[in-house]
């Protein structure tokens, strides 16, 4: 695990908390966190975290993140068609794909995207 979220109500809470996470990952673990790596922001602009934008109420995925699960879903298809990967393979990985998109709210998206591709029965109501 290298991805971490805190959320506090101060930034105080949070400063410190960082400082002791540091403190804690340099003594106990050897490692540094890299500086430009820490991000402490409001949670109304929005948390970017694993190709999803966190928001209060709603998580959306991110530009970035939709273009990458668009590229893998069509690498996945050639690999199948090329015979690379078995039809099991290339299920177990479309699947995982798109339970990794729908931590967002991208059911349409989703649908819109695989009926432009010719699977209109790829997903279930």
């Amino acid at each position: 695990m290298d991805d971490l979220l805190l959320f506090a109500d101060e930034k105080d809470t949070l400063w410190n908390a960082k400082e002791q996470i540091e403190e804690y990952v340099q003594e106990k673990l050897c490692l540094e966190i890299k500086e430009n790596a820490v991000l402490l922001a409001p949670v109304f602009q929005g948390l970017p975290f694993l190709g999803f934008q966190i928001f209060p109420e709603v998580i959306r995925i991110s530009h970035k993140g939709w273009r990458r699960f668009q590229r893998k879903i069509h690498k996945r298809g050639i690999e199948y068609h090329e015979e690379e990967i078995d039809y099991d393979r290339w299920g177990r990985s479309v699947a995982g794909l798109i339970g990794h998109v729908q931590q967002a709210n991208t059911r349409n998206l989703c649908k819109s995207f695989f009926y432009r591709l010719g699977a209109k029965g790829a997903l279930t109501e």
